[in-house]
């Protein structure tokens, strides 16, 4: 054995125990590694936690402030709002089983102090109670006094409380009114709910008209309508019980000027642990959200994961020892041994990070400028980033210019902050993508990086979007719908006063041309009523038979001048055509939307319009090929043709071309097509579209004919008969006065004796003590107190055959159903004329039993 050898040989032991000691060493700094980096990720998650829980708190909020103001759009559309139409709307949107914390939703009016009397009588007389009087009791300069508060039997206590009596409320009611928007009060004691938990107030005001300024605000406010909730309900609601299990949360509202912070919801956190807090402004206050990660949150992160990664390292540590030790005599392989069981503990390190880092989204660590440096978990191409996704390349490179600079910008964000950040650009095509950026605590190869994580939101922006053009589209229905009820109203007081002035004035009075035209503006003003009952949803069509060529002939001087000067208009109508059974005015609306639509599409370019109109009888194949899923029978239809020599559409412009607020026009509303596919699927027809870029663009309607002949034979209508005098008692209810005398004077001007009642309940309470002398029954459905709809169920519990008309601005889809073995309504739709009033109670009294 030479010296050399002699001298490694002694020294083998002791390079055996450095190895010893530097393996244990780099085994303990791996795992403090792994532990550092998953408490660091751990702290990530509950950043990320507390980013979701402030999105969820915000919105709660939103729908809580969209359900207000929802509240506040109601009192608004309904003039001179009843208690009853308070209840039932609060009953209709279920708000009890979706949100439990709501205690109440309360409705309460500025009273001055002038006005107290007046406000308590009419208090006494909605609730019943002659003692009933504004509570607490004194005079004041003004009251905020709730007049409605629903749910009713958690809330008899709060109608007539003056609210301004109590500091706090007092102020919560000024901001309101000078915010314009919803402010929110802090924590405090409710009357609703005696338990320990504290409420919570959202109050958004109500004005006259729609003031811009404070001075204005103030001038014209009127009330508020107030949710009050349960603060733990509201939270719990927010944040879902997952959340609330896995971490210990506490939120303050910081309060105001001179406030001192109060606890919305939770109790101290524990000591030590991972914990973050973020600030949300909510309703005009400022909370302060604080989150602790509870121990079972944390699971095997904190020492199991390192500790097996220390007990691994130690283990191949002894290992090597033992092998160094074992072969003392072969030291070149001793060191390959070491070497390989250095590089065995180095891919167990890997392994470890990388269990660590998966994630169910795609993950990358990227450098400042975008360049993707490591790419974990499944990256998928449905987010249209996978020429990007490959490590070295730049993310950007991938992505629309202004995409790219948002992702950089994220980027360079959360690096100079180290906070989350959180970016939503799109990527190629329609696809949206939501990125969560966060930066490394150490730099790799002296770059700094961040960890991006990718989820393709596309679907969830969709329905977002689909939600609030609903959400549009059913509130101006709403709102369409109650003015249109209210002109009609308008509308029959006006035209049974014109009808009663014709017949009391001589036929050769040079009043009655003058009449005569007033009766026409009114019939028109009707039509237009009617539209907007049909755009509402709750209109009904007028269907005679229609010559659908008459039609479009009769509209061609119009069509002429509405078109571009460079349009050249061509109608081919068919010979002859079989007679559709429709509305004319919707039908006339749907030609001139067509022609409109094409002459906008050619704009200054010189081109043609077309009008065709032809008879087609078409199968099952062919209807499920050129109108899928429209429902459409087999057999003879009436199409009409429209087509255009204009730019055309292109695809994605065809797919959305029938969403409501959907236009390519830079002054368009979005609703014309729309309100087209509902006409046409109102009358059972079909509509399909073609078109390409630069091609033009052909609309196609079918409609199914009448089965009354052809068109040139349809019945002309008869002429009326001059009515003759009744004989009878009839009684009739209307909440209007003008509209109650004009049926009185009609019907007593035709012989009949004529018992008003001012509403449903008044009606039912006269035909009760009338003893079976009423021979007719007039019911408006709209009333406060009982409704027609519920006045009629109970006269006819009272007198099963009894005949009873119900009268409404809104249609026949109103009517409520008649009980099994009695004779159902007659409808009569507000405006009427006096002859078509007395041709139904003409029938309706020819039709009573044993009449002769």
């Amino acid at each position: 054995m030479n010296p050399l050898d002699q001298r490694v040989l002694h020294r083998r032991p002791g390079i055996a125990g450095l190895v010893l000691a530097l393996g244990l060493g780099a085994a303990l700094a791996s795992a403090l590694g792994v532990r550092a980096f998953l408490v660091r990720q751990t702290a990530a998650r509950l950043e990320a936690e507390a980013a979701n829980a402030r999105e969820d708190l915000d919105d709660t909020m939103l729908a809580y402030r969209d359900l207000l103001l929802g509240f506040r759009a109601h009192t608004h559309a309904s003039l001179n709002l009843s208690r009853e139409q308070f209840r039932q709307y609060f009953a209709s949107l279920d708000l009890r089983s979706r949100h439990p914390g709501l205690l109440a939703v309360t409705y309460a009016i500025e009273v001055p102090g002038a006005d107290r009397t007046a406000t308590e009588t009419r208090l006494r007389k909605e609730m019943g109670d002659p003692g009933f009087a504004i509570r607490p009791p004194g005079d004041r300069d003004r009251h905020f006094v709730i007049l409605f508060a629903e749910p009713r039997e958690t809330n008899l206590t709060s109608v007539g409380m003056d609210t301004r009596v109590l500091p706090l409320q007092a102020a919560t009611i000024d901001r309101a009114r000078d915010a314009g928007d919803l402010v929110l009060t802090g924590p405090m004691k409710v009357l609703q709910y005696p338990g320990p938990d504290l409420g919570l107030l959202m109050r958004v005001p109500i004005y006259r008209g729609s003031p811009e300024t404070l001075e204005a605000r103030r001038a014209a406010f009127l009330g508020c309508i107030t949710g009050v909730f349960r603060a733990r309900g509201l939270v719990e609601e927010s944040l879902g019980r997952r959340l609330l299990r896995h971490v210990e949360v506490r939120i303050l509202d910081l309060g105001g000027p001179g406030e001192a912070p109060q606890v919305v919801y939770g109790g101290d956190l524990s000591p030590g642990g991972t914990r973050t807090s973020i600030q949300i402004p909510v309703g005009g206050r400022t909370w302060l959200l604080e989150l602790r990660a509870r121990p079972p949150w944390l699971g095997s992160q904190r020492w199991i994961i390192p500790s097996g990664v220390f007990l691994s390292g130690a283990l191949i540590s002894l290992l090597l020892w033992g092998l160094m030790t074992s072969l003392a005599q072969t030291g070149q392989r001793a060191r390959l041994m070491a070497l390989r069981m250095t590089d065995q503990l180095r891919e167990q390190e890997s392994r470890t990070e990388a269990m660590a880092l998966a994630a169910p989204d795609p993950l990358a660590v990227v450098d400042a400028q975008g360049r993707i440096l490591t790419l974990y978990g499944r990256h998928s191409t449905v987010l249209g980033l996978d020429r990007a996704l490959l490590p070295g390349a730049r993310a950007g490179d991938a992505l629309p210019p202004e995409s790219a600079s948002a992702f950089l910008a994220g980027i360079h964000q959360a690096l100079a902050t180290h906070r989350l950040q959180t970016v939503v650009f799109r990527a190629e095509g329609d696809i949206h993508v939501e990125a969560r950026m966060l930066a490394m605590a150490q730099p790799i190869e002296g770059q700094d990086c961040v960890v991006v994580s990718l989820r393709d939101i596309t679907e969830r922006l969709r329905s977002e979007e689909a939600v609030r053009n609903r959400q549009k589209l059913e509130s101006l229905g709403v709102l369409a719908g109650g003015i249109a009820h209210d002109f009609n109203n308008f509308l029959s007081a006006i035209l049974g006063h014109v009808n009663l002035a014709q017949e009391s004035i001589p036929a050769g009075s040079e009043a009655q041309p003058l009449l005569r035209r007033a009766e026409s503006s009114i019939l028109r003003a009707a039509e237009l009523a009617h539209q907007m009952l049909a755009y509402s949803g709750r209109g009904s069509f007028k269907v005679e038979h229609l010559d659908l060529n008459r039609v479009v002939a009769d509209m061609a001087e119009l069509l002429s001048v509405s078109i571009s000067k460079k349009a050249a208009l061509d109608l081919r109508l068919a010979p002859v055509l079989p007679p559709v059974l429709a509305d004319a005015a919707q039908l006339q609306q749907v030609v001139m939307n067509l022609v409109t639509n094409a002459s906008d599409a050619l704009g200054d370019t010189p081109g043609g319009i077309t009008i065709e109109t032809a008879s087609a009888d078409l199968d099952a194949r062919a209807l499920e090929a050129g109108y899928p899923g429209q429902g459409l029978a087999p057999g003879p239809y009436v199409r009409l043709r429209v087509t255009d020599t204009g730019c055309g559409m292109d695809a994605e412009t065809l797919k959305r071309i029938f969403d409501p607020f959907f236009t390519t026009k830079a002054t368009g509303r979005g609703l014309g097509l729309s309100a087209l596919l509902g006409i046409i699927k109102g009358h059972g027809g079909g509509v399909r579209i073609s078109s390409r870029p630069g091609q033009g663009t052909t609309f196609e309607i079918l409609l199914p004919p009448s089965g009354a002949g052809s068109a040139e034979d349809a019945p002309e209508p008869g002429r009326a008969q001059v009515p003759h005098r009744l004989a009878g008692h009839a009684l009739v209810a209307d909440d209007d006065p003008m509209v109650r005398s004009v049926l009185s004077g009609i019907l007593a001007g035709r012989g009949l004796e004529v018992t008003e009642a001012v509403d449903g309940l008044e009606a039912v309470e006269l035909f009760q003590a009338g003893h079976g002398r009423f021979d007719v029954v007039l019911l408006d459905i709209t009333m406060p107190r009982m409704d027609g709809n519920e006045a009629f169920r109970r006269i006819r519990a009272l007198a099963p055959q009894v005949p009873v008309i119900l009268v409404s601005g809104f249609t026949s889809r109103e009517v409520a159903q008649a009980p099994l073995g009695t004779a159902p309504a007659r409808f009569l739709q507000k405006p009427f004329k006096a002859g078509e009033l007395e041709k139904m109670v003409e029938l309706v009294l020819e039709g009573r039993p044993g009449h002769s």
